[in-house]
């Protein structure tokens, strides 16, 4: 009889408690709901895709309620109803998006199952249809074929002459290479759709890189150039002749030398690298750009139609000779959805970055941001750009970060200089076909980077080149800065004998002395049949 009572007690306690506690933000509305994926911007495929929908909350509630919303705040789907979830930070549901939800702008909503008036909301992201990403209809391909696109009808159409060997070749491809196709397929109808976005929308991308106008040396050099802040300059290049005269269609009567393409060993002609741009713009892999570091050797005439800001004193120009000194002007053109992978601007330079053509989409990371997160790098904090496009970061990587680890983001526009200061990550995108202009320089902010990273890699790299940029940086800082230098500074010593030559002279040097000693003086004989007889009694 007791047995009993006391079950009934405790039921009793159950029924009246436990309801109670399963959401405490029931009796207190203050339960802070915040929901952490999806990221803004995130791109979800409907049909075939799962999805995590994570959020965290600020007291204690069991059971939860999902909705997808419109942009318009409209109920779209229940995602959940009275889901049972609950851990110490962050909680997660995976779902399946149904072929059902349409294009378009939508939230999630997450509210406590027994107080729906306690909600959280994501920002902003996307569901696109596997149709207009690029998959294949399951009615027309079996799930290895090739997606249907006007680049692939090319590889499955035979000539009449075609043999049966020549149209098994194609039609029976490898699964791991059908799989690839429709992996570049789709990856270039993602950077399709956001280039799109940024070209007609630009708003919606929030520029974190702060926009200036024509500062003065005082202004540039307190408030960017000694705390290190990235900044883009307007009205910089208002005076350039580039401005008027570098378009893609001008330069053909300018570029006669020929120009530099990446795909190439040798100069190209510019005819023939407006057949590349068109070519390898629609491209799935590394589309060809011209990089010139020596472009103002080739065409010395055109450096009238550029002026960088000279808000400071340049130690690589003023300083260093010019047969050792650091390659810094960079002359490029690049088609659309070429770029940078995410690197350290060479030497810890600071770098000017100027548009004269096109759109470009820009990620900073500060100096304090050892590794990028997402990718793998090389010892020269440079990311490793033999796995993948510049672009795959920007639409597999950055839409899952969160917030802290996202990149400054902003797009730099033609008649804008972006100044990057010394020791920060930077990558691009190229948004549209791009011409810039590049320049790195070593100023009084960052020749202590410079020096180190010049002092490290003499050190270490089997050239003399940058130890005989140290020394000179060093003589001329011994004489106008002598406090500037360290014991370290003053110890350093090159690895590489006969210092003072160029990498030329001192191969030249080194083989001549070698023929000397073998071929002229000739070997020493009794020490060689010396060494014979040793060999021997061994």
């Amino acid at each position: 009889m007791l047995i009993e009572k006391l079950i009934t007690y405790l039921a009793l306690v159950i029924y009246l408690v436990v309801p109670s506690r399963l959401c405490e933000g029931a009796l207190n509305s203050k339960n802070d709901i915040t929901v952490i994926e999806p990221v803004r911007g995130a791109m979800w495929i409907s049909g075939q895709h799962s999805y995590p929908i994570t959020w965290t909350q600020s007291k204690f509630c069991f059971k939860w309620n999902i909705e997808l919303l419109d942009i318009e705040e409209r109920k779209v789907a229940q995602i959940s109803t009275g889901l049972s979830e609950f851990k110490e930070g962050s909680m997660r549901h995976v779902w399946l998006i149904p072929p059902t939800i349409q294009n378009g702008d939508y939230v999630i909503k997450i509210c406590e199952n027994s107080a729906p008036e306690n909600c959280g909301r994501s920002n902003s992201f996307f569901i696109r249809t596997t149709k207009e990403i690029g998959h294949a209809e399951d009615t027309d391909f079996d799930a290895f074929s090739p997606i249907h696109t006007p680049q692939m009808k090319e590889t499955l159409t035979f000539s009449g002459n075609a043999t049966n060997n020549e149209r098994s070749a194609v039609q029976r491809r490898l699964p791991h290479e059908l799989r690839r196709q429709k992996r570049t397929e789709r990856e270039r109808l993602y950077f399709k759709y956001m280039s799109e976005r940024i070209r007609h929308d630009p708003d919606q991308l929030q520029c974190a890189i702060e926009r200036v106008h024509r500062p003065s040396k005082e202004t540039f050099v307190e408030q960017y150039m000694k705390p290190r802040k990235p900044v883009i300059l307007t009205g910089m290049m208002d005076n350039w002749e580039a401005m008027k005269s570098w378009s893609f269609d001008k330069l053909g009567s300018i570029l006669t030398k020929g120009v530099k393409v990446d795909i190439m060993e040798n100069t190209t002609p510019y005819s023939q690298w407006n057949e590349f741009r068109a070519l390898f713009a629609d491209m799935y892999k590394d589309p060809a750009q011209v990089i010139m570091t020596d472009f103002h050797q080739i065409y010395p005439e055109l450096m009238d139609a550029i002026n960088f800001p000279k808000f400071s004193k340049d130690y690589f120009e003023e300083v260093v000779d010019e047969d050792i000194r650091p390659p810094q002007l960079s002359f490029e053109m690049a088609p659309t959805r070429s770029g940078f992978h995410w690197r350290v601007e060479a030497l810890n330079a600071s770098l000017w970055s100027a548009l004269i053509q096109g759109k470009k989409l820009w990620g900073l990371y500060p100096p304090s941001k050892y590794y990028v997160p997402g990718v793998n790098h090389n010892n020269h904090r440079t990311q490793n750009s033999q796995q993948s496009e510049s672009f795959t970061w920007w639409i597999y990587t950055k839409p899952e970060l969160q917030d802290e680890h996202k990149p400054q983001e902003c797009l730099q526009e033609a008649g804008e200089i972006l100044y990057i200061p010394s020791g920060w990550w930077w990558s691009n995108v190229n948004v549209d076909d791009t011409i810039t202009m590049q320049k790195s320089f070593c100023d009084e902010t960052n020749i202590r980077s410079c020096m180190d990273e010049l002092k490290e890699l003499g050190d270490s790299i089997a050239d003399n080149f940058h130890a005989d940029v140290y020394i000179q940086l060093r003589n001329y800082l011994a004489i106008h800065d002598p406090g500037f230098l360290t014991d370290d500074d003053r110890q350093f010593k090159s690895p590489i004998r006969d210092l003072g030559q160029t990498n030329s002279d001192h191969g030249e040097n080194f083989h001549q002395n070698v023929w000397k000693k073998y071929f002229e003086e000739g070997i020493d004989d009794a020490k060689f049949s010396s060494n014979r007889d040793d060999e021997a009694n061994v």
